[in-house]
């Protein structure tokens, strides 16, 4: 038997393809019952569809349910790779429509259609190679063409290759990490829509927020008091294709009274135009 080169599965984004670690992005609907209507001795009329009339008999919760609304939900994992380091990014920063598509086993598929990414988090850490996981909102799926296995070789990109700058940002980083959160919310119809039944409409992008946490070694860190300071700082993140620029406030550090090396992490939230 031939073992297939790659991963077991790769998304597609914007022509970027992503070697996926993790992809858990499905169709999702959950039956909604109206257990607060009926209680366990509540007796209903007999022109109730299924009811047990009123005659004092013991009447079931959830008697009344229907399907709920449909929503496409999950998250897509990977590490950073030299050709698809910047996937998602951009869509998270200005809440472009996208669709992703999910080749698994190298062959058969699925597309995710007008999605959305809802959450998008990045995390370098000194060691290791940085990581990507976004979340995503979408309105429909279908099942994707078989497509040519993808075995290209890509480099990832490892902790001597992420260039992190900016004020305060300068020496002796641990680690950075830092979250877009666009408060996705999903919305529906009133009624029956025929062509698209239980479907979403459209996925609005709520406010943005943007946090995060950079660490130190020792007492290294930024400089000209950080907390006192209101003017906000600006951290410039590169690696390999990926370039970001996060416009943050310092937010006062937690002390640890013991930890088994002196590292000192100091919050921060993002500000005006955050992410470009």
């Amino acid at each position: 038997m031939a073992i297939e080169a790659g991963y077991l599965g790769y998304a597609v984004v914007n022509g970027l393809k992503v070697r996926c670690t993790d992809f858990n992005v499905k169709m999702v609907q959950n039956v909604l019952f109206y257990d607060h209507i009926i209680g366990l001795r509540d007796s209903v009329p007999t022109s109730i569809l299924g009811s047990k009339g009123d005659n004092a008999s013991w009447n079931e919760q959830k008697i009344f349910y229907r399907p709920g609304t449909k929503i496409v939900e999950g998250s897509v994992s990977f590490p950073l790779l030299e050709t698809s380091a910047s996937a998602f990014y951009i869509d998270a920063c200005k809440g472009n429509d996208i669709n992703v598509d999910l080749f698994y086993g190298c062959h058969s598929g699925k597309e995710f259609k007008r999605c959305k990414v809802n959450t998008y988090s990045f995390t370098a850490t000194a060691g290791e190679g940085g990581t990507v996981t976004a979340s995503i909102m979408g309105i429909d799926v279908e099942d994707g063409e078989d497509v040519e296995i993808y075995d290209t070789a890509e480099k990832i990109i490892t902790w001597d290759e992420i260039k992190i700058s900016g004020a305060g940002a300068n020496t002796g980083i641990v680690s950075l990490d830092f979250t877009i959160n666009n408060n996705c919310i999903p919305i529906y119809t009133a009624g029956n829509n025929i062509s698209t039944p239980l479907l979403a409409k459209e996925i609005r992008v709520g406010m943005q927020a943007v946090t995060g946490s950079i660490s130190f070694y020792n007492e290294i860190g930024p400089e000209d008091g950080f907390v006192e300071s209101e003017e906000p700082r600006t951290i410039t993140v590169k690696a390999g294709i990926f370039s970001a620029t996060l416009t943050v406030l310092y937010q006062y550090p937690e002390r640890s009274g013991q930890v088994p090396a002196y590292v000192r992490t100091i919050p921060f939230v993002g500000v005006g135009r955050a992410v470009t």
